[in-house]
């Protein structure tokens, strides 16, 4: 029995500064304080950070602590609906 599950909202963004494991570390847990941020990934090739969010709020309170790091953001790669999961 296959269930879709949706996960509210995902955005991809390409950050500034972005060069190893303890900038990924720093950003992680920050971001980690924020309610409703989640499933952060971070792929340090393409300096990209990965996250899940309930609220549209909170993807701006993201990007302010991101620029108060100093890791602001170059270009947001995707921002929109979770693609749906699939769990048996």
């Amino acid at each position: 029995m296959d269930i879709t599950k949706s996960y509210g909202m995902e955005a991809c963004v390409r950050l500034i500064n972005l060069t190893n494991l303890t900038d990924s570390k720093l950003i992680e847990r920050n971001l980690h304080r924020i309610l409703d941020v989640s499933l952060i990934s971070f792929d340090l090739e393409n300096h990209a950070l990965r996250f899940h969010y309930d609220d549209p709020g909170v993807y701006d309170e993201v990007i302010r602590e991101l620029k108060r790091l100093g890791y602001p953001v170059d270009k947001c790669l995707y921002q929109g609906k979770d693609l749906p999961l699939q769990t048996s």
